[in-house]
Formats: C-alpha cells, sequence, structure tokens
C-alpha cells in the first residue's frame, strides 16, 4: 500500500464515523494516524491494526480484540525520553482501529474536541488533553496535514444532537413461564431496568419511547405483540431501540448453573444494519460492572432486533441475567442491580451517539 493509498483507506474509515461521536474536522486525525504509524507500515500498525498508538485500558475501546505488548517511550518535559515496557490496543482490522480511536478520546477529558471546526486547534486540544506526551506534537502532526493537503477532507457534516431510543420491556405482567422458579416475573424486571435506563437518557438530553409498558406499575401490562411493538417503534421515528430481559434456562421449575450476561443483534444482514456497534458499546460497559459470565454478543432472528421491521439504525436485546440461577435471581431482584445495568447500558448508548454521558 503506498503512502496516498494509505491516507484514502483511513480517510474513509474516519469521515465514517467521525459525526457519530460529534467530531467535524477530519484532517487532523488522518495525519495522527499517518505520523504514528507511519504510513500503516509500523510494528503496532501492521501487526495490531492500531495506527493512533492508542495504549490498553480495559473496557475504553469495545472493538479491541486483545492485548499488544512492545516497548514504547515517552517524553520528558525536559525533553529526555523514558522508554519502557507497555501494553497496546489491538484491533481485528483498520475499521474497527477507526472506531477504536474515536471510542478512546470518547471521555471527558477530550469532550474538548467536539465541535471543533479548525485542525491546529483539534490538535492543541488532544495534546492538551494528554494524549502525546511529545513536546512538538502539535507541529508535527500538523506538517503532515500540510504536506499531504489533508484540509480537502474537512467536510464533516452538522451532527445529529436530537436522538430519540425506544426502550422495550419484554413480554407482559402475566405472560406464561416468564418467572424465577420462586414467582418473581420477568416483566416486573424488565420493566425495573426500562424505567432507570430511561431516567440515564432522559437526563443526558435523549429522547425516549416506551414499548411494552407504560409507567413504573409492572403488574398491570399486557403482553403486547412484538409486530405492535415494532410498528409502534417504527411509527415513532426511533434512532436506535433497546429490549430488555432476563434469561431463563431449564423447565423454570429448579434452579440451574446457567449463568452469564448477554447481547443480541439480528441474524439476517439485511436487518442489522448498525446494531453490532451499538452493542459492543453497551455489553463492553455491562461486563464491566457485576462479575458476571461474559456469553458474548450474539446473533438471532429475534423480532426486537430487526431494524428493518423498526426502520431503526441499531437495535439489540438484553438478556442481563438468568432468572433460573439462584444467585442471579437474587441480583434480578435488586434495584441496585437492574440500576447499574441500566447506567452501564446508558453509557453504552451514548457512547455510540456520540454524546457525553452526564453523570449525577
Amino acid at each position: 500500500m503506498t503512502k496516498e493509498e494509505f491516507i484514502e483507506e483511513i480517510a474513509r474509515y474516519v469521515k465514517q464515523y467521525a459525526p457519530r461521536y460529534g467530531i467535524l474536522v477530519y484532517s487532523p486525525i488522518i495525519a495522527q494516524a499517518v505520523l504514528e504509524s507511519a504510513y500503516g507500515t509500523s510494528e503496532l500498525a501492521v501487526n495490531a491494526h492500531n495506527y493512533f498508538g492508542l495504549k490498553y485500558r480495559k473496557g475504553r475501546c469495545p472493538t479491541a480484540c486483545g492485548i499488544y505488548y512492545k516497548n514504547g517511550s515517552e517524553q520528558n518535559p525536559d525533553g529526555t525520553y523514558t522508554s519502557s515496557a507497555m501494553q497496546w490496543m489491538k484491533f481485528p482490522d483498520m475499521e474497527n482501529g477507526v472506531i477504536g480511536y474515536f471510542d478512546f478520546t470518547n471521555i471527558a477529558n477530550y469532550q474538548k474536541l467536539k465541535g471543533v471546526t479548525d485542525p491546529r486547534q483539534y490538535l492543541e486540544y488532544i495534546k492538551a488533553a494528554g494524549y502525546a506526551t511529545s513536546l512538538s506534537y502539535v507541529d508535527n502532526v500538523y506538517r503532515v496535514i500540510e504536506t499531504y493537503h489533508l484540509t480537502k477532507y474537512d467536510n464533516a457534516p452538522e451532527p445529529k444532537t436530537n436522538f430519540r431510543v425506544a426502550i422495550d420491556a419484554g413480554h407482559g405482567s402475566n405472560t406464561a413461564g416468564k418467572r424465577t422458579p420462586s414467582g418473581y416475573r420477568e416483566h416486573w424486571i424488565n420493566v425495573k431496568c426500562a424505567g432507570y435506563f430511561e431516567e440515564e437518557l432522559r437526563r443526558c438530553g435523549i429522547d425516549t419511547v416506551r414499548s411494552g409498558w407504560n409507567d413504573e406499575n409492572a403488574t398491570d401490562d399486557a403482553d403486547i405483540t412484538l409486530g405492535a411493538r415494532q410498528n409502534m417503534i417504527k411509527n415513532a421515528d426511533c434512532d436506535i431501540s433497546v429490549s430488555w430481559h432476563a434469561n431463563a434456562h431449564g423447565n423454570g421449575i429448579q434452579y440451574t448453573s446457567a449463568q452469564g450476561i448477554e447481547t443480541y443483534i439480528h441474524s439476517s444482514p439485511s436487518a442489522v444494519r448498525d446494531s453490532k456497534n451499538l452493542a459492543n458499546q453497551v455489553h463492553s460497559r455491562l461486563i464491566c460492572g457485576t462479575a458476571q459470565k461474559n456469553r458474548g454478543v450474539k446473533s438471532n432472528n429475534f423480532a426486537m432486533c430487526n431494524c428493518s421491521a423498526m426502520n431503526t439504525k441499531a437495535s439489540i436485546l438484553i438478556e442481563i441475567g438468568f432468572m433460573t440461577n439462584e444467585y442471579e435471581e437474587a441480583l434480578l431482584k435488586s434495584d441496585a442491580f437492574c440500576m447499574e445495568c441500566a447506567r452501564e447500558a446508558a453509557q453504552g448508548v451514548c457512547s455510540y451517539l456520540g454524546i457525553p454521558y452526564k453523570y449525577e
């Protein structure tokens, strides 16, 4: 791959994903990749698809696939360098490496980057936030922008700021079989998570639509058909949807050892759209909370994951634990656990939408 081909390839992914994170300028990011990866030829770029020198931070980049170990160096304030063994983010391909850059910088420390349209100001902000230790980092990266006239890529559209999320509480108050061995009903769990999740999203300025529930009283909700839920979400013009569920295993009467959290997307390529990205963002945060088995992001033909039927950009279904596992039943009954899951899922949604998560 020539230098020009590398720039075109990295620019394509930067332009695709930057607007989702509220980033309006592309040239400094493209230049960072050029400088950090030596046009994609560095050890990190070749072996780990890490084009931005991203150091490993647990849970920071959901698209990462592991850790890459190699020595690195940092420049001290007096101009000297210190070398040491370091851990770096590893990604499966260039696309996920670019997404990883935006996830890595999508934290409070880098919020000044959002909305910036001047390339040099972007670099000054990211340097001040601690992204790089090189004393001449801004000048070095900006020189790349000038050399390759990268400002030609700076035609970012205004980011969308008004989002609407459908919050679905699975099943109904009296749906047969959907309960723990002790009789605690799944819908009660789903509504509790949905309610906390709605509070989190609305605090972050996100509009919400309820599906399968109408208030905090989980004892009087009819089991609305899947088709009716899909139509309601479609007619409400929702950007994404999140369906809350609790899992089960066995005959439903006896407890079993099945346990853990799993997140679903649709199995049909025509119905999945951008759901995998949303699922990765949400699931990575859920498994970093309460210590439960990570059952991963999976695919199935669940109706509440069908983006085509609901005309959503992304739709996921979360199974936050097993009702038929005695330990997880206690978790699912807990307000604190449901609140924690709601908070973590909201953080994932905010990251996906490219807006800051607002703490209380």
